[in-house]
């Protein structure tokens, strides 16, 4: 009767629900290779991030050009080391160099413009979403290089542990930036349609 019907109404409502959330759970929406890309910041770690003066496509190469010069360096420095504090050590007594190599692709790119490296604990950092990982705001020890205004968007990745080869900003690789620069719009509104899915779903469980 009546209550057989409200039964199986639930039963297609929670099986609704499921159908809608199974894809949203971390663990089973990520193949193998995915999840090799994803990685947990250890509590002792330096990063790297530089400001570009500003969102204009010309800053942003330059910005992408002092990443590609500081970074192959940094990675030099510590790929052999396993200690934190020698690579603080290390890298303290190398500002200078970092300074130098900003200084060089400046040059190369023929512009005058303001910069200043930096090595500190209280670098801010802004919230990042990458894969399924979130990545929380907060001060960390990090190089810090801001060009020009710094009112442009930043670039940032780990020197230590060595995980630079990833670009947490965009959330991918950083061979892929530049395409995913423009993916990461569709992402979010993607990410926003799955939101009100979920929402959805409990919506209907309630009626119940």
């Amino acid at each position: 009767g009546m209550r057989d019907m409200r039964k199986l109404f639930l039963f297609v409502a929670i099986i609704c629900v499921i159908l809608v959330i199974y894809p949203h759970l971390p663990s089973m929406n990520v193949s193998n290779t995915e999840q090799a890309d994803y990685q947990v910041i250890p509590d002792e770690a330096i990063r790297l991030r530089i400001l570009a003066n500003s969102d204009r496509e010309e800053d942003q190469k330059i910005k992408r050009d002092v990443r590609d010069a500081v970074n192959e360096e940094v990675t030099k420095w510590v790929e052999d080391l396993t200690d934190i504090d020698q690579a603080r050590t290390l890298i303290a007594s190398r500002v200078d160099k970092l300074d130098a190599i900003v200084a060089d692709v400046l040059q190369d790119q023929q512009l005058s413009t303001d910069y200043n490296v930096e090595y500190a604990k209280d670098v801010s950092f802004p919230t990042k979403l990458y894969g399924n990982y979130l990545y929380p705001a907060g001060e960390y020890e990090a190089i810090l290089i801001s060009l020009g205004e710094a009112k442009g968007a930043n670039w940032w990745c780990v020197v230590f542990p060595p995980l630079c080869f990833l670009d947490f900003s965009f959330g991918t690789t950083v061979e892929d930036e530049e395409a995913s620069e423009e993916e990461d719009v569709d992402k979010k509104e993607e990410k926003e349609d799955d939101d009100e899915d979920v929402e959805y779903a409990f919506f209907f469980l309630r009626w119940f």
